[in-house]
């Protein structure tokens, strides 16, 4: 991720969504769900209009793949929830920053909508027998580091690196970093995950991959925020 190259450019949320629908299909594992996290900062200011983006959204849903719409800055909130999968109480998300943004999905939100059926709550705790004294308190163990979210799942990260998200890019790279720390990756039992950016144009930073240290080596490698998309655009439509 840290691979993305500058900040610059106009908007195409459709081209950044058309060119992670091709990277979440691509070599996809039978019977695993897709999903697409878009996270930008702006309307789609080239290759059309926010109703552009709304159908190219529409478009990728229909092929079966789930989009968690995430919005900051002067993306427009109705928008995003257009863009979202439904509820879109669930999938959408607008955060006036970064910040905000990285707060709301701090815990294991994006595992908690990806998981499908979630996991039961456990069984009630037995009540000791009647007429034995309880059981003196343990004592309270350090808490946890929390668990990576273990399940099966196609993930492409759909990233806006345009002239606007300059400010917020590192910050937007921090999160996409938390995001994919959240996850078990695994090419078999767990998660992959593949990373898009997009402007004016798309580009593929790394295709879906089960490898954590690839995708994190991707990221160490960001250049400075400046300039225009990097790699090949994105796929006719």
């Amino acid at each position: 991720i840290d691979g993305a190259s500058a900040a610059g450019g106009g908007t195409s949320v459709s081209d950044g969504l058309e060119l992670g629908r091709a990277e979440v299909n691509r070599g996809a594992r039978a019977d695993v769900p897709r999903t697409i996290l878009l996270l930008t900062d702006g309307v789609q200011t080239v290759d059309g209009n926010d109703d552009t983006a709304i159908a190219k959204a529409a478009a990728v849903k229909q092929d079966g793949v789930s989009i968690v719409a995430v919005g900051f800055g002067g993306a427009n909130e109705q928008t995003m929830r257009a863009i979202a999968s439904a509820p879109s109480s669930d999938f959408a998300f607008f955060g006036a920053s970064m910040d905000e943004v990285r707060q709301h999905f701090a815990s294991d939100r994006l595992c908690e909508l990806a998981a499908s059926p979630k996991a039961p709550p456990p069984p009630p705790s037995t009540p000791a027998p009647p007429g034995l004294p309880p059981s003196p308190p343990s004592p309270s163990p350090a808490p946890p580091s929390p668990p990576a979210c273990v399940v099966k799942l196609e993930l492409v990260l759909v990233l806006d690196k345009s002239g606007s998200v300059r400010a917020e890019q590192s910050s937007l790279l921090a999160f996409a970093r938390e995001m994919v720390s959240q996850f078990r990756l695994d090419a078999t039992e767990g998660a992959r995950v593949g990373v898009v950016e997009f402007s004016s144009d798309a580009a593929t930073l790394t295709p879906l991959t089960g490898s954590l240290s690839d995708v994190l080596t991707a990221i160490d490698g960001a250049s400075a925020a400046g300039g225009g998309a990097a790699g090949a655009g994105a796929p006719p439509a």
